[in-house]
């Protein structure tokens, strides 16, 4: 089920972490010109959701990228399936893990990694995926500067799915490229 993706631009910094920083993600390198990608529908003039060429198991087969005209593919994120009736959050968490072994395999230790719930909120275990959908509870993890972006998210319905976000070093540039050009549109 394709999801509604909700991109955040953000600036950011350079990072001890940019030897090792992601170089794309699912087959599509950072930099891939947009007439390149196998785009599935467009999003506007910067967001295009596609098919990726080496789709994971754990994501939907079908990956949101924003790109400049300029810098080309600057961000890449991806959504899984819902764990349709995981109130306890188990089989979510079990899946996490499993992604962010890989992860950590890939880029190392994780620069921060959450796992809050806000006070007074219930820690029942039932209330677990009831947490993630009114974002009482957080469960996330990322890799330098917040280049790679690995969380559990959760539908109107409860059901906790994972996204996973890759930003390229010169995402910030690729933002400011997206905004003027968007500019010199009016």
């Amino acid at each position: 089920m394709l999801k509604t993706i909700v991109l955040v631009a953000a600036a950011l910094g350079g990072s001890a972490f940019a030897a090792t920083a992601p170089t794309g993600a699912f087959g599509i390198p950072f930099g891939t010109p947009i007439s390149e990608l196998n785009i599935v529908r467009a999003g506007g003039p910067s967001l295009f959701v596609v098919s990726p060429p080496q789709p994971h198991p754990a994501f939907d087969s079908l990956t949101a990228v924003v790109a400049s005209s300029g810098l080309g593919v600057c961000s890449i994120s991806a959504m899984g399936d819902d764990i349709d009736g995981d109130r306890d959050g188990a089989r979510i968490r079990r899946q996490y893990a499993a992604v962010k072994a890989d992860l950590i395999e890939k880029y190392g230790p994780p620069s921060r990694d959450t796992n809050y719930l806000k006070p007074g909120s219930s820690d029942y275990v039932y209330f677990w995926s009831e947490g993630i959908k009114t974002r009482e509870r957080i469960y996330e993890t990322y890799w330098g500067d917040d280049l790679v972006h690995l969380e559990v998210e959760a539908g109107s319905d409860g059901d906790p799915y994972l996204t996973i976000e890759y930003l390229s070093p010169t995402y910030a540039a690729c933002m400011q490229s997206i905004r003027s050009a968007s500019k010199s549109a009016l």
